[in-house]
């Protein structure tokens, strides 16, 4: 009976404490991505949308996790592998870097900075828990802005101690003329 009882709370309480970030985008004003895809934009965002209410604009280096580059804007494309191509220049000259992702069936392309997640036992982490996932989903809108979608949940938990926290911010990019 107290087993019960216990399972029972635990699964309540873990759906009263579960909130969501669902910020979107209606699709009629995208235009999607894909593998064919070109363009310069500049590295600074000039607009953002959050329900975390993020403290500062970002740029395009920073979000894919290239912190303390700087450059004025930032080249973005596709390897026949689809694999992003972000080409900047630095103070060293022009550097490219590549990430693995993939395109979704909704006109964005999603890659992961980082995903862990740990649990014990799997699928109901009763005991022991580890997350830490940023995501990014990479878009077009009508207005021809690159609109790069954050999201980051870090957290855990050791038995009925938790703790962690989310968020979800997307950021706007003018292409270069």
């Amino acid at each position: 009976m107290q087993t019960r009882t216990f399972f029972f709370i635990s699964i309540i309480s873990f759906l009263l404490i579960s909130c969501g970030t669902g910020l979107k985008i209606p699709q009629e004003q995208l235009s999607g991505i894909n593998s064919n895809f070109k363009g310069t934009f500049i590295n600074i965002s000039h607009k953002k949308n959050s329900k975390n209410k993020a403290s500062s604009d970002s740029d395009i280096l920073t979000l894919i996790n290239l912190k303390n580059k700087k450059s004025d804007s930032v080249s973005i494309s596709f390897t026949s592998n689809n694999e992003l191509k972000v080409t900047y220049d630095d103070v060293i000259g022009k550097t490219t870097e590549y990430y693995q992702g993939k395109f979704s069936k909704k006109g964005y392309y999603e890659i992961f900075i980082r995903k862990k997640n740990i649990q014990i036992p799997p699928v109901l982490h009763l005991l022991y828990s580890k997350i830490d996932i940023y995501r990014l989903r990479i878009s077009l809108n009508k207005e021809k802005e690159l609109i790069i979608d954050s999201y980051y949940k870090r957290g855990g938990n050791v038995f009925l101690l938790a703790a962690g926290g989310s968020g979800r911010t997307q950021y706007y990019f003018k292409a270069t003329k």
